[in-house]
């Protein structure tokens, strides 16, 4: 009797052997998908990101010529910009906290004055900051 339990062992050893190195392959098989979805991901992220740099690195490629591209409709009166009238709203005064500019006359506005002034309420502009309307 011993001999059958002797040779039941080495038939379950057998078994779990081919279990385990079943359960290996599946593991190892599962982490080469994933690893080759996370590398395709990566790829398309640089892709885009290659994609947005050769946009912006063209001459006179600033936010509003994208914008342009990117929006088919007309912007409401009440969202264009107080100076240029085209774009949306888009940057907050401080300490004031009127939105009133869009990014382009933002810059405008920072380069041509050290000490720009809110355009609504002539308060000194100490920050701006992205509003997302």
């Amino acid at each position: 009797m011993s001999h059958e339990k002797a040779g039941a062992k080495k038939e379950e050893s057998k078994g779990s052997g081919f279990l385990s190195s079943l359960l290996v392959a599946g593991g190892a098989a599962a982490l080469g998908f994933m690893a080759h979805k996370l590398v395709s991901e990566y790829n398309e992220i640089q892709e885009r990101e290659d994609a947005y740099k050769a946009e912006g690195s063209g001459s006179g490629n600033t936010r509003k010529s994208m914008r342009s591209q990117a929006f088919d409709t007309e912007v409401p009166d009440a969202v264009k910009c107080v100076i240029c009238m085209d774009n949306p709203r888009e940057v907050i005064m401080g300490p004031c906290g009127h939105v009133c500019l869009c990014e382009d006359c933002m810059e405008k506005i920072a380069k041509s004055n050290p000490s720009p002034k809110c355009p609504v309420c002539q308060t000194p502009v100490k920050e701006f900051k992205h509003a997302y309307i």
